[in-house]
């Protein structure tokens, strides 16, 4: 095992210790060496869930931090954890010492000495090597005069193998939770990664892969998509680039029955076709969503198939939005917006929105409201 694994699994362990699910204000929810899932226990007992995603070059590349918190203070706290600079060997340790004290500040709460001294040395892991020829007469002597068998590499072979298992286990545990085949395309994602770092030629940012690799998971567990209210397809296993189809809308709707006419005319695919991109920016910048197909009038569907959602806008996005919840919170939209196919339309040959004129009126859309602001539409809207 090499020693920045070790290194890394010594700090997760010292953090479930510290900070164990039963802790009073900062509870261990979940730990690997690739994600971490923390409880903040805050003002009136209401519960943030903060999520840690560390990379295969820690510590070279910090890990990162984001929340679905609706809590503009907390959402700060966990944007600025990423600005922190360290000489520190514990990087990690001394990310979570900050952030758990800034959220202890932020809530008028005293912070424990334990947590002031989180990042302190590990015991054992800086000790300086001894010098390898007085090591090795020592050994020598000790097998000579004890009879101690020199198990080094049976040690480290234990230990690798205890690594392996756990890895195995966790890789087990999250294909049942997912499903084989959304685990296979997880897979065939990390794979591309690793080969686009041995080229030399990462797409996108780390920070954004990251986050989108934790946002997929969470797509693939959500009740909505094992439930089929949607569906996700990469383009070309691209993370950056997500095709979803919206499936469930109330069937008293006037969409979802122009949606059922319109699939037994044409025999076209059901639902709603979305395009969801990303950029190496995200989650500080919004994702750019459009509908595809089928032409839509009304549901704030602009005419390029743009969205008109202050959310979708750099002015209203926040890091802290997962993409279950503006999935789920688009489909809604269309509903209460009394979104209708535009059957004249769609019956034109090749008539599908493009991308060009959906990001000209969604440019155009910004533009209007940055200056005018935005309203809440009469009930009688929606």
């Amino acid at each position: 095992m090499s020693s920045k694994i070790r290194g890394l699994k010594s700090e997760v362990k010292q953090i479930q210790a510290v900070f164990p699910n039963t802790h009073d204000f900062f509870r261990t929810a979940s730990a690997s060496l690739d994600d971490l899932t923390f409880h903040f226990i805050g003002r009136n007992g209401v519960k943030h869930v903060i999520s840690c995603n560390i990379t295969g070059m820690y510590p070279d590349q910090p890990p990162m931090w984001f929340s679905e918190s609706e809590d503009g203070t907390i959402a700060n706290i966990i944007e600025s954890v990423g600005k922190i600079s360290t000489s520190s060997t514990n990087l990690l340790l001394c990310m979570l010492r900050y952030l758990v004290t800034e959220l202890l500040k932020a809530t008028d709460h005293q912070v424990p000495n334990y947590v002031e001294n989180l990042d302190a040395e590990i015991p054992g892991e800086n000790e300086e090597e001894p010098n390898t020829d007085i090591a090795d007469e020592m050994d020598a002597e000790l097998i000579e005069d004890e009879g101690i068998e020199d198990n080094d590499d049976d040690y480290e072979l234990n230990e690798e193998f205890e690594f392996e298992e756990e890895t195995s286990s966790e890789e087990s545990k999250e294909k049942e939770e997912i499903g084989a085949e959304n685990f296979a395309v997880l897979e065939r994602i990390r794979v591309n990664q690793r080969e686009e770092h041995l080229r030399g030629s990462i797409s996108g940012s780390v920070q954004a892969t990251d986050r989108l690799m934790k946002e997929l998971k969470n797509v693939y567990r959500s009740d909505s998509f094992r439930q089929a209210s949607y569906t996700i397809e990469l383009n070309n296993d691209s993370l950056y680039d997500w095709r979803i189809r919206l499936k469930s809308f109330d069937r008293e709707s006037k969409l979802y029955k122009d949606l059922q006419t319109l699939k037994k005319q044409d025999g076209g695919g059901e639902g709603v076709l979305l395009s969801m991109t990303f950029t190496d920016r995200f989650p500080f910048q919004p994702p750019f969503i459009r509908v595809c197909h089928p032409v839509l009038s009304g549901g704030y569907v602009l005419s390029g198939g743009a969205i008109c959602m202050e959310l979708l806008t750099p002015q209203g996005w926040s890091s802290a939005y997962s993409i279950e919840a503006v999935i789920m919170q688009i489909s809604a939209t269309l509903v209460k917006g009394k979104a209708r196919v535009n059957f004249q339309e769609n019956s034109k040959a090749n008539m599908v929105y493009t991308l060009q004129k959906a990001q000209q009126s969604f440019k155009s859309l910004v533009q209007i409201h940055e200056k005018s602001g935005w309203f809440t539409p009469p009930k009688d809207e929606g």
